[in-house]
């Protein structure tokens, strides 16, 4: 029969804690924007304050560093847009030569154990969000996405 004394839960509440520490700080270091890199499923769509059921276009979206593309179930990537990303923000610029003013779409993302959340204004040029509300306001498109592995 094993018998623990304070002092080895003490070791191991340390050794714990140690390695907690070091997953945090190594989690600080990368750079977030390379975590989102990638294809993702859409599992969720919340668009005109509805939570869509059924299929939810896009199904799949796909994400590079300087581009964002749409596509339907079979993968093919019906449109792609230029993109610009930071720790938090994502911009989908929309304009054609066609167009004389700017269209963005303005949004934010989370990364959240393995989910990745964007929410857009429908609206281009609009204010972006500053919370993942989309049921509240009619005026933003909200998406959760599972990562494909690849």
């Amino acid at each position: 029969m094993f018998r623990f004394t304070l002092r080895d839960v003490l070791w191991f509440m340390a050794v714990v804690a140690l390695g907690v520490a070091f997953y945090l700080e190594r989690d600080r270091h990368v750079d977030p924007r390379e975590a989102i890199v990638g294809t993702w499923e859409v599992v969720e769509a919340t668009t005109e304050g509805k939570l869509q059921k059924g299929q939810t276009p896009p199904e799949w979206i796909k994400i590079d560093k300087h581009q964002i593309a749409f596509g339907k179930q079979n993968r093919d990537f019906d449109v792609t847009y230029p993109c610009t990303l930071t720790n938090r923000e994502i911009d989908i610029d929309v304009s054609s030569p066609r167009m004389q003013d700017a269209a963005v779409f303005k949004g934010i993302y989370e990364l959240k154990w393995g989910e990745l959340r964007i929410i857009f204004t429908s609206n281009p040029n609009a204010e972006r969000p500053h919370e993942f509300d989309a049921l509240k306001n009619k005026q933003l498109s909200r998406y959760v996405l599972k990562k494909i592995a690849e």
